[in-house]
């Protein structure tokens, strides 16, 4: 008995070992951008219903080329908000699932904007360039892709006013969770179909991407299943799964899909355990059906999320 309970401590000491290395690294990666300003122009708004929508675009320079960057957004915000005393105002930042603006990220703009909460609504990560985009037969593109993403944020929350929140779905739910847990200004999140554990949703997801750029790394490099499973453990750091003491720090919200197999319900029910995230809502759907859901009809839910934990 003693000897199991030596075991199961060291194996607890050596996760816990591991977590503070990986936390470190990526720490290290994010903070050589930490002094990347950014400036952000606002032309006149257009009015929709109760809300004025703002185009907006945040300029900087990109992490990795050192270029001048674009990232466009629509900030969204109550007709009559007085721009005064802005410590008292609410922002939350809407990180899309894929490259671009949709209908759906704009039904929670729009309910966050009636309830006077500000909503800043990313409809294009860089001028020109789509998502996946940068993801190639190198591993470590992963970590490039969501290294470029992350300064993005972190220019963007530069500019956001008042108590700032943060709501990813899918793929954006891995990168909001990140920037929640490193972003001192963003106080709580809500995650919509996200995961941790990035390396093992990669070997497993069924979204069509990741499944052809797989079959084309193992075939090109003539790995295993396995060995393509240990190659991603070792080069994709940049993952949720190193931050779970500063996620439970925050207001941390999740909305779980059962039958998943993009980012597999298994990691969704991980992200929600290490960040002692509260449950809003959950479907017994799949990824696509569960998204949906949560936009159309459970809404509701995310947004009086935010009007109690912002």
């Amino acid at each position: 008995m003693r000897l199991i309970i030596v075991f199961c401590l060291g194996m607890i000491f050596t996760t816990h070992v591991q977590a503070q290395d990986m936390r470190r690294r990526v720490l290290e990666k994010l903070d050589q951008y930490a002094d990347f300003k950014s400036q952000i122009s606002r032309p006149k708004a257009a009015f929709y219903e109760s809300c004025e929508r703002m185009p907006a675009k945040v300029f900087g320079l990109h992490p990795l080329t050192g270029e001048e960057r674009q990232i466009s957004l629509v900030i969204m915000r109550y007709r009559g908000q007085p721009n005064s005393n802005p410590g008292s105002r609410r922002s939350v930042l809407i990180v899309p699932p894929s490259g671009g603006v949709n209908q759906l990220d704009y039904t929670y703009g729009e309910m966050l904007c009636a309830k006077g909460i500000e909503a800043w609504v990313i409809t294009e990560w860089d001028r020109g360039v789509k998502d996946y985009i940068g993801l190639t037969l190198d591993i470590e593109s992963h970590d490039t892709v969501a290294l470029s993403h992350l300064v993005a944020l972190r220019q963007i929350v530069q500019h956001m006013p008042g108590r700032a929140g943060i709501l990813g779905t899918s793929a954006g739910g891995k990168l909001a969770a990140v920037a929640l847990a490193v972003e001192p200004r963003l106080q709580a999140g809500v995650l919509v179909a996200a995961g941790a554990d990035l390396p093992q949703i990669l070997a497993n997801s069924n979204l069509q991407t990741l499944r052809e750029l797989r079959d084309l790394r193992m075939q090109t490099f003539n790995w295993s299943f396995a060995q393509y499973a240990a190659e991603l453990r070792e080069k994709v750091i940049i993952d949720p799964l190193w931050f779970a003491a500063d996620l439970r720090a925050k207001q941390v919200g999740t909305v779980i899909a059962f039958r998943d197999r993009t980012v597999p319900s298994r990691n969704q029910l991980l992200l929600e355990e290490i960040s002692q995230a509260k449950r809003i809502t959950d479907y017994n759907d799949d990824h696509t059906a569960a998204i949906v859901k949560a936009a159309l009809s459970g809404s509701w839910k995310v947004i009086r999320f935010f009007q109690n934990h912002l």
